[in-house]
């Protein structure tokens, strides 16, 4: 009876470990969401580059060498003390547009992807994202709390939408004219 407990407490103890030390392995397979409020926020990528994850060398492999490339004089996101660099490029893949690409000075990580659209519309946006996004204005931004709104609607005033597309870490800005301003590739909603 001994041997018996003691192979279970063995066995138990060995799937333990084994499960424990693959944890991370799976982890790593899982998309990283950021709690905003009861949604999630899914940090995002465009063509294989991981917005919080890539670094500028990644981006030079996948898009190539930039047109332009040098220092911000307002930040993106409001996070990076240290600063930020930017990339830009003009022939964006399965988009007729223009690309910034945005780092942090210190830790050459990806912080932001902005895509400007040239002629996308709203239907066309949705065609490529799916229905799966909630609604906001450009006043409120991608993540506003219940008092911002409570605040905003007083306002009667009629702001740009937003499409915000929590599972896929980003939104778009669509003009009063029904095309994308904006797609921006977040790795947070704030």
């Amino acid at each position: 009876m001994k041997t018996i407990h003691l192979s279970l407490g063995l066995l138990l103890f060995v799937a333990f470990f084994a499960s424990a030390s693959l944890l991370p392995i799976f982890a790593r397979q899982q998309p990283i969401t950021h709690k905003v409020g009861n949604e999630e926020w899914t940090r995002a990528a465009f063509h294989g580059i991981r917005v919080g994850k890539s670094t500028s060398a990644d981006v030079i492999r996948t898009f190539g060498k930039p047109k332009w490339k040098g220092g911000v004089q307002e930040l993106v996101v409001s996070s990076d003390k240290h600063g930020e660099v930017q990339y830009e490029y003009s022939a964006v893949p399965d988009v007729d547009g223009d690309m910034k690409i945005y780092f942090g000075k210190r830790s050459g990580v990806v912080s932001a992807i902005l895509v400007y659209p040239k002629q996308m519309t709203r239907a066309e946006i949705i065609t490529k994202f799916g229905a799966d996004f909630e609604e906001s204005n450009e006043k409120l931004g991608p993540c506003p709390t219940a008092r911002e709104k409570e605040v905003v609607s007083g306002y009667h005033v009629e702001y740009g939408v937003l499409l915000v597309y929590r599972k896929l870490g980003l939104y778009v800005d669509i003009k009063k004219d029904g095309t994308a301003f904006l797609i921006a590739y977040l790795r947070s909603c704030r």
